[in-house]
This record gives structure tokens, sequence and C-alpha cells, in this order.
């Protein structure tokens, strides 16, 4: 009797921990763009809510943009215990591990920069006004913008081959 073969050869071999790895991922995937297109409609339409401080647009999409940025940090990070997309996507979607690979080199030479950014404005916050300015106008750069966008081209690109991953899709189902 012949043994029976995996269906689809270029199918990644995927763990139960890479499963498991992947929602968790997926949820803060989720929670990014939720932010992300947030911001990117306040910032367009300007339709903010009444509230007592008078804010508008400007101060809405601020707001937004700082939790964005410091979710996209914490999807990037390369700390041992902390989730590293570029790694998770590469055993996930190895075809795309080029387009993976030039994402993961736009966004390495900010890698500092975002991490700082999470740390002393997004979540944690430093004390000095003037330190939190000077990281925040760096985390703004034509550089890192340009990186993050290719960031979230590619998050868009995956998520739609997600259900080409039969074990993905059973695991995402669940």
């Amino acid at each position: 009797m012949c043994e029976e073969k995996n269906q689809n050869p270029s199918a990644p071999q995927l763990t139960s921990r890479d499963l498991q790895l992947y929602r968790v991922y997926r949820v803060r995937l989720e929670q990014y763009l939720h932010l992300l297109l947030l911001y990117l409609k306040v910032k367009q339409d300007g339709v903010v809510p009444e509230n007592v401080m008078g804010h508008g647009k400007s101060e809405f999409a601020s707001t937004l943009q700082v939790a964005t940025l410091g979710w996209l940090a914490s999807l990037v990070d390369k700390h041992p215990s902390a989730l590293n997309v570029f790694d998770l996507w590469s055993r996930f979607f190895p075809a795309r591990r080029s387009e993976i690979e030039a994402v993961r080199a736009a966004i390495q030479p900010h890698l500092e920069t975002l991490e700082k950014f999470r740390d002393e404005v997004a979540f944690h916050a430093n004390k000095s006004f003037e330190r939190q300015s000077r990281t925040y106008a760096l985390v703004c750069s034509p550089e890192v913008s340009n990186a993050t966008d290719k960031f979230f081209g590619l998050c868009l690109t995956l998520i739609r081959e997600e259900d080409s991953i039969a074990a993905l899709k059973e695991e995402m189902a669940k």
C-alpha cells in the first residue's frame, strides 16, 4: 500500500504551534488594521465624535496614528518573546519569501525608531515632552512612512492568501 502524500507539495509544513501563533498574530493584525483604517478615515473625512475637549480631526487622527504605529512596532519586534511577524509570514507563505524579506529590509533600518516610538510615545510614554516630540518627528519621516506603507500592502496581500492554506483555514475556523 502506498503512503498517503501531501496533496500540495508546495504547501508549507506547519506545526500546531505555528498555527496558534498565527491566530495570535491575526488578532493583533486585525487591531492594527482597524486602527489604521480609522486613522485614514478620520484624516480624510474629519468626522469625529462630539467631545468635551473640542478636539477635531487632527487631534483624533494623531491619537489613532500613535496607536497604529505602536501596534505595528509590536508586530515587527525582534525580541525573542515577541511575535516577529516576518518569521511567521515566511513559514506560512514561502512562495512570498522574497516579498516578505523586501518589506523586512524596508522596516529594518527603522525598527529602532519604531520600538522607541512604541516605548516612549505610544504605550509607555516617556516623561519628557521634548523627547516624545523628537521621537514622534522621527517616526513621521517620509522614509518610515514609506516602509510602513510597504508593510501595510504586504499585510493585505497575505490576508487575501490565507484561505489557500488548508491547515490555517481550519485553525481560523475554530
